[in-house]
């Protein structure tokens, strides 16, 4: 059972993606979805030799889904019904617009503010590919033990994960996807960032101006 949904159809094949951390993994293991080509084609399809043929194949013909981005996201659902997926993925927190999807497909609402680790095994039993996840997890926790075993004590390196981009500086906390390798591998983070978190500890990023540009600071 999965939150937003009672039940799901075995042997999903067909499955609409609205997470980036489960279109990713869909992508690695090659399952038939239909991801937003938007979460990719930034950072991701210039950088990765190949992965412009693995989206066309992964997506089974559709190369795009339309989202526009707002304090909402709003999907086209003429072509939600052409693409007609058998579940749908979602980390929206509208509870409307989840609730007009489901007219399309049983939609399983994942906890964006839970670990990427327990996001993606959920990802791997939505297609019977648990196992397939268990398995990358163990080799990025193998990975993860290298990396820390070539420092003395990583701990006493700090880091600062920011985004920056023109008119806007953001730093990405803890809670964040790569807060949570960070803090895997033992770094520490800024004694001043982590005091912004003490009333909201979940907190995944805070836009700061250019006279704070002091909170990006870390070793």
């Amino acid at each position: 059972q999965s939150e937003g949904v009672d039940c799901l159809p075995l042997n999903v094949n067909k499955v609409l993606s609205l997470s980036p951390m489960t279109s990713q993994f869909y992508l690695a293991i090659g399952q038939p979805s239909v991801v937003r080509i938007s979460l990719f084609e930034d950072f991701m399809l210039g950088d990765i030799a190949g992965m412009e043929e693995r989206l066309d194949a992964v997506n089974a013909g559709v190369r795009e889904i339309d989202i526009q981005s707002g304090s909402a996201m709003s999907i086209g659902f003429e072509l939600l019904l052409q693409v007609d997926p058998e579940v749908i993925i979602s980390e929206m927190n509208s509870a409307e617009m989840n609730k007009a999807i489901e007219t399309v497909a049983p939609v399983v609402v994942l906890d964006g503010s839970a670990s990427w680790k327990s996001n993606m095994l959920k990802a791997g039993e939505i297609v019977g590919e648990e196992d397939t996840a268990a398995e990358m997890l163990a080799a990025y926790e193998d990975r993860v033990e290298i990396l820390r075993s070539q420092f003395d004590d990583p701990s006493d390196i700090t880091i600062s994960r920011v985004a920056l981009a023109e008119g806007r500086n953001t730093i990405l906390f803890p809670a964040h996807f790569a807060g949570q390798i960070i803090s895997d591998v033992g770094f520490s983070f800024p004694e001043h960032q982590l005091a912004l978190l003490e009333d909201s500890p979940d907190m995944l990023a805070m836009d700061v101006s250019a006279e704070r540009m002091d909170l990006l600071d870390g070793d």
